[in-house]
């Protein structure tokens, strides 16, 4: 799940500044309750145009943001789940894997036990004689660069 959320980052961030902006419109709201309710009582003297338009000003804002974060949020839960279901898928499949070649490997032995053995290692020899040659091919290479490290410092104190 970590991972979906590090391929999506941007679009995670930006659902978080939705619901920030929302969390804030409804924090507005009971300001804005407030300040229609001191109205009312007399405690402040505002106009009820400006109470008017700040209502309406609210009210669009609100539904837009709203609108803009639930769909969304529907739409980042939705990717998620179908992303979810597809690893799902895809470790039911190694497992389908892993349990077809025991199966086999069962199969083949009760067939023929020799044709198992050679099967087997060769398999196993074919694993493991790229990981050889490749050591070696390491241990050469790490002897060839130190003997040219050491050859241009010799060049280095001739010159």
């Amino acid at each position: 799940m970590l991972t979906y959320f590090k391929k999506k980052w941007l679009f995670c961030n930006y659902i978080i500044l939705l619901g920030i902006i929302v969390a804030l419109l409804s924090i507005f709201q009971g300001v804005m309750l407030q300040t229609i309710i001191d109205t009312a009582v007399g405690n402040i003297a505002i106009g009820f145009v400006k109470i008017v338009v700040m209502v309406c000003i609210y009210v669009v804002m609100n539904y837009v943001f709203n609108l803009l974060y639930k769909r969304n949020l529907y739409k980042i839960s939705t990717d998620a789940i179908a992303y979810i279901k597809n690893r799902l898928i895809e470790s039911f499949v190694l497992i389908n894997e892993v349990i077809l070649f025991i199966v086999a490997t069962g199969y083949l032995c009760f067939t023929n036990i020799l044709l198992t053995a050679v099967v087997l290692i060769s398999g196993v020899v074919s694993i493991l004689l790229p990981q050889i040659f490749i050591t070696r091919a390491q241990a050469v290479n790490a002897k060839y660069l130190n003997a040219n490290k050491e050859y241009v410092h010799n060049i280095k104190e001739l010159i």
